[in-house]
This record gives structure tokens, sequence and C-alpha cells, in this order.
């Protein structure tokens, strides 16, 4: 079978008798000598430029300081690209990888599973299951299904995550964070200290800090030992939040100036002062005054 490309080249010496029909066996005339030649650079072309359809597989550290596009890219080593980076399909990375150029994948998977460093601006139409760390300086869009096990420390921009989101690990967000879809915070420490847009649900079994402006249109469902929101909050469903309900016994052991639960025992909200609990509107001028119904009906429109 005459070897039209270099995919179909063998490791074997004597299995290497032509290029193109071009014979290059023991005893061959020296006049295709040339043409044997030619033909060789023009399949090195055409790998080069990706023409002939051959697979690349890097087995150990794959260096590109330009950028590069691929169909189908599989690396079980590192990966470093200092260039513009472009993934065009499935990509499946199961080493460290460095990228300091863009990422534009528009795969149907994309796989990440050792260290991952994402420093330019990144785009991933796709779903993406992410087992390593993202550390990325540019601003990054996810549209699609996103599984993040490592840890996200995205200081960019803006950073969209528009699919169904888990984040498992410690993430820190200090860009504009725009979630579209849910959010899962299962890690311990996720701090998003920049602006928050996320109009899905969060269920969050970790500690959550969210310092910027927030606007979350959706649930947040958080079982950490502690959420703090140091900026302003704004929720834009016509439902209800609902607060801590417990007995006057279950009251925190150490409140601080600003606490506010219902009281189960009194069926009042209440809130603390600094010195002692006070059932709200109870100093006069109305407000709420009692009732679970009235309680549970706190709307923020």
């Amino acid at each position: 079978m005459p070897k039209t490309k270099i995919s179909e080249y063998s490791t074997t010496n004597s299995n290497n008798t032509d290029i193109e029909s071009i014979n290059i066996d023991e005893g061959c005339a020296p006049s295709g000598i040339n043409n044997a030649i030619r033909e060789l650079m023009v399949h090195l072309k055409e790998f080069q430029t990706g023409s002939s359809g051959d697979p690349l597989t890097v087995a150990g550290g794959f260096v590109a300081s330009g950028g590069f596009s691929a169909n189908t890219m599989t690396v079980t080593g590192i990966l470093t690209a200092s260039g513009g980076t472009i993934l065009s399909s499935t990509n499946t990375i199961s080493g460290s990888a460095i990228i300091s150029g863009n990422i534009n994948s528009s795969g149907s998977a994309n796989t990440f599973s050792g260290g991952v460093v994402h420093s330019g601006t990144n785009t991933f139409s796709s779903s993406v299951i992410l087992s390593g760390n993202v550390n990325s300086s540019g601003s990054n869009t996810f549209s699609g299904a996103q599984v993040i096990s490592g840890n996200i420390n995205s200081s960019g921009t803006t950073n969209t995550f528009s699919g169904g989101n888990i984040f498992s690990g410690a993430n820190t967000m200090s860009g504009t964070t725009v979630i579209s879809g849910n959010a899962t915070l299962s890690g311990t420490t996720n701090t998003i200290s920049g602006a928050a847009i996320i109009s899905g649900n969060i269920n969050s079994s970790g500690t959550n800090t969210f310092s910027g402006s927030q606007v979350i249109s959706g649930n947040i469902n958080a079982t950490g030992t502690t959420n703090t929101f140091s900026g302003d909050v704004l929720f834009t469903s016509t439902g209800a939040v609902k607060m801590p309900v417990g007995t006057q016994a279950q009251r925190p052991g150490t409140p601080v100036a600003g606490m506010v639960r219902f009281n189960d025992d009194t069926d009042v909200l209440e809130v603390y002062t600094g010195a002692t609990w006070t059932a709200l509107g109870s100093g006069g001028g109305g407000g709420i005054t009692t009732g679970k119904a009235i309680a549970m009906a706190i709307v923020f429109g």
C-alpha cells in the first residue's frame, strides 16, 4: 500500500519502502530519491496545516508558543501554550495545562483533569469537566454544563456561567460574575468579591462570602456554617425570604446586633439590638407585629 501521509509511516525501518508509490527500498534507482524527498516535504506540510487529517498524540510535555487549533486533542502529559490557543472540538487534557492565551472551544465535552491554569480570555460553549484548578486573569464564558471540582481563582473583568454549574472546590471570583444557571457550591470556602448576577438557584454546603453587590433571582439553599453578604443584596423574585425559626431557648449563644429570627414561642419576628432581643414593630411606628404568616411573607420585589 502506498504511503500517502505521515500516519502511514512505520517505526520499523524495513517497512518504509515507498513514498507516494515512489520506490525508496534497497537498490532503488537514484533518480527517484529527489521525487521522494519532494513528496516527503508535501507530507510534512500537510501534517503542519492539518490538511492530511492526521491526529497528533503527545505523550510527554507539549509546548506551543503560538496559536494552534485541533478538532480532537488528547494530552496525557503537560500542556504549555503561551500564545493564542484555539481548541475547536472535543478536548481531553489529563496532565497539567498552563495556557496563557485564549481557549475557544465549541466541542461537545471538554475534560481537564490536571492542574489547569488559564490566564487569557476563555470561551467554553459546551460541557466542561474541570477536576483541576482554574486560575484565570482573563474574562471567561462557560455556556455549557459545568462540573468544576478544583478551585476557581478568577480575577477577570467578567466571568459568565450559563449552564448548570457545580463548583466543589474553594472558589474565589473577584471579577464580575454572571451565573444564569444553577450554582452548586460545595467547596469549603467560596468567595465572590465582585458584583455577581445569579439568576438560577444557589445550593451551597460550604461557607460563602459575597462582598460585592449581588443580584440573586433564584433560591438560596445554604447549609454552610456561615454565609456572609457584605455588599448590597437584591432579591428580584416575587417570593419570600424564610427567616430562621426556633424557640427562645434556641437563640444564638453569642448574638450580634442586626440578627433577625422568628421566635416560635411568641410567634413574632425578633431582632437583636446589641443588648436584647426585641420583637420587630414593638418599638412603635407600626411595622411587623405578630403571626407566622406575616413573618414568612416578607417579600423583596
